[in-house]
Order: C-alpha cells, then sequence, then structure tokens
C-alpha cells in the first residue's frame, strides 16, 4: 500500500526524492532476485 509523504516543493527535494525511488526500486530487484 502506497503512502503519502509531504514534501516541499524544491529541487533539493525532487533530487532527494528520485535518489530515494532509485534505492528502493534496486531494493526491489535485489529482492526478487534472491526469491528466485
Amino acid at each position: 500500500m502506497p503512502q503519502t509523504v509531504q514534501t516541499s516543493p524544491t529541487r533539493m527535494e525532487l533530487l532527494r526524492q528520485r535518489q530515494r525511488l532509485q534505492v528502493a526500486q534496486r531494493a526491489h530487484d535485489l529482492l526478487e532476485d534472491k526469491r528466485d
């Protein structure tokens, strides 16, 4: 279930959220590989 996160509409926050998304996607891929 997705969570809503309150963030400031700044460029720095955009970059931080992009980095967070990349880490989450990589972790998800690693867990999928481990499951196989």
